[in-house]
């Protein structure tokens, strides 16, 4: 929520609609959330600290950048009629969803386990597809 309410301040004034604003930002880090998930599942084990340290300076880097830049990058492209500004929308917002969730599916696999049995079974779900 910490990132979703000031880009849904800055997407109504470039969109022109409330509703349409917060559904296009949701719709696009939903998608981005969901291509994130997706690539993190195939994180090896022994890289996940590094690569989520990574992915939350990756957060850290598009927040700042977007909360200096984004208006002045957003009025340039307000002319263009509604379909266009959605597209600039999701162009913005689906590498911020995909930053900003393909922490959580590989931060469970940080989890520290008892034994090497806990370990496998990491593995064995990982390689299921599961969110683990």
């Amino acid at each position: 929520m910490l990132v979703e309410i000031p880009l849904a301040q800055k997407f109504i004034l470039f969109l022109g609609h409330p509703t349409l604003s917060l559904a296009a930002i949701l719709f696009s880090l939903l998608i981005g959330a969901s291509l994130g998930s997706r690539i993190s599942q195939g994180w090896p084990l022994g890289a996940l600290p590094r690569r989520i340290a990574v992915a939350g300076l990756l957060v850290a880097l598009l927040s700042a950048i977007y909360a200096l830049l984004l208006s002045h990058v957003l009025n340039v492209f307000l002319p263009l009629p509604l379909a266009g500004r959605l597209v600039i929308s999701a162009v913005f917002l689906v590498p911020l969803g995909m930053a900003l969730e393909s922490r959580s599916p590989a931060g469970c696999g940080c989890f520290p386990f008892a034994d090497a049995q806990g370990r496998r079974a990491m593995a064995r779900a990982r390689s299921r597809g599961c969110g683990v």
